[in-house]
């Protein structure tokens, strides 16, 4: 009975018997393993790499006209223009903005250039600063656009130049009339129509402000009420005053020798211009 149980405690401490560097390593904590695996790593440095290439190249090796704000100034106004990437273009002067499309052609051949050169142009469908409608014009951009330093050169031949710059548009906006006491019956939005199509709409607001839209081009303007006149105001290449008689009858406005009908409501007229109602009705008179 004592044999075994003395043979038992033996292969027990047997069993319990470990080597000094079994101990050493038992004692030692585990490495901690990084969060960040390799091709973590790796895919991380690609992603940088890419984004550094692009603000490298949109920064200082972008050479198109889409994207920026240019500004130019003609006798002491300030023009803006922005080239979108649908082929649509925005001007600014003032309180007006023109709005139209453009088109691009790259590595044209130049009447200026050699056989070997090739330069790029730009038309616009409307008329604004020096673009007339239809006329391309070379252009040429230097400069950086993160530094906020690029210029575009326009040419037409080897005479005619002008250049835009780099630029943030500056928003000024209009002063209201003080102290001003609308026509309940004039404000709201009206529209000119003829021939089925509509000219322009022109809303006018209780607190004296006004905004005239028609195609490719809107003015935001102010107006004032005197005798039964309206005085619209507005900023161009210096500011602009129309006085117009006007008057309202229901659903139409007589306004600058047309009539308008009150959007939504349905109404009509037979003849928009009243210039052309006076001059047909002088010519009958004339005939008589």
């Amino acid at each position: 009975m004592n044999e075994y149980i003395e043979t038992e405690s033996f292969d027990n401490e047997v069993q319990n018997t470990e080597t000094p560097e079994e101990l050493e390593l038992e004692t030692k904590p585990a490495k901690k393993r990084f969060p960040l695996q390799t091709p973590v790593i790796i895919s991380l440095c690609i992603v940088l790499a890419a984004l550094l290439g692009y603000l490298v190249y949109t920064g200082f090796l972008l050479r198109e006209p889409e994207g920026v704000t240019w500004a130019t100034e003609i006798n002491d106004v300030t023009y803006y223009i922005n080239f979108n990437s649908d082929g649509t273009y925005n001007g600014y002067f003032g309180s007006v903005e023109m709005t139209g499309n453009f088109t691009k052609a790259k590595n044209q051949q130049s009447e200026a250039a050699t056989s070997d050169e090739t330069v790029n142009t730009i038309a616009l469908d409307g008329e604004f600063t020096y673009f007339y409608p239809g006329i391309p014009f070379t252009y040429e951009i230097t400069g950086s656009r993160l530094l906020g330093n690029q210029e575009i050169k326009f040419s037409y031949g080897s005479e005619f130049t002008f250049s835009f710059y780099q630029s943030k548009r500056d928003q000024k906006p209009l002063e209201l009339p003080k102290d001003f006491t609308p026509d309940n019956d004039l404000v709201g939005t009206w529209v000119l129509h003829y021939a089925d199509q509509e000219l322009t709409r022109i809303t006018f607001n209780a607190d004296g402000s006004a905004k005239i839209v028609s195609p490719q081009v809107t003015i935001n303007a102010t107006y004032t009420l005197e005798s039964g006149k309206i005085n619209l105001t507005y900023q161009g290449s210096q500011s602009e005053v129309y006085p117009s008689e006007y008057e309202v009858k229901g659903d139409n406005l007589t306004f600058m020798n047309a009539i308008y009908t009150r959007e939504g409501s349905g109404a009509t007229v037979d003849q928009p211009f009243l210039m052309l109602q006076e001059t047909q009705a002088e010519e009958e008179t004339k005939a008589k």
